[in-house]
């Protein structure tokens, strides 16, 4: 509901703040979420290890009958709709080291120094995107976050991160 109020802006300040405070916690939760999400993504590997279900909120609404004649039903049914995904990472694409076979191209997503899907976990791999390609060395020059300075890898030392 729309209305008008007279004041101060110190009037406005104290009321914004207290409509504001309960959105708050609500903000914090969605970035630390978000962030949480982001950082699962970078780390996780193909296979069992990385399958991602994503679920969101539900939106609801009204179901009518187009052979509904008018004053028969005065109510509607509802319906609630839950979206969900399911994701995961391509072992296909993620084992292939093949400079030529299977070249990767700027923007692509990629595990640096990342082991081979049936191997163990290299704690030491890292996320990158990958920024250009040097075809006399046979490899890439990947980007990674907050790193201030682009890495050169080889073909075969990057997982191609391809859902």
């Amino acid at each position: 509901m729309l209305e008008t109020k007279h004041g101060t802006i110190i009037n406005f300040l104290d009321a914004f703040e207290e409509a504001l405070l309960p959105h708050l916690s609500h903000r914090v939760n969605h970035e630390c979420a978000k962030r949480n999400m982001r950082d699962w993504d970078h780390n996780r590997r193909p296979g069992d290890r990385g399958i991602t279900r994503d679920m969101d909120f539900s939106e609801d609404g009204a179901v009518k009958n187009a052979d509904e004649l008018q004053g028969e039903h005065w109510g509607s049914k509802s319906c609630t709709l839950f979206t969900s995904t399911w994701s995961w990472l391509s072992t296909d694409h993620w084992n292939r080291q093949s400079w030529k076979s299977y070249p990767l191209k700027p923007g692509d997503h990629v595990t640096v120094d990342g082991e081979l899907a049936s191997e163990p976990i290299n704690t030491g791999s890292f996320y990158a995107v990958v920024r250009s390609r040097d075809e006399k060395a046979e490899g890439h020059w990947c980007d990674a976050p907050g790193s201030d300075a682009p890495i050169f890898r080889a073909r075969s030392k990057l997982r191609h991160r391809v859902t």
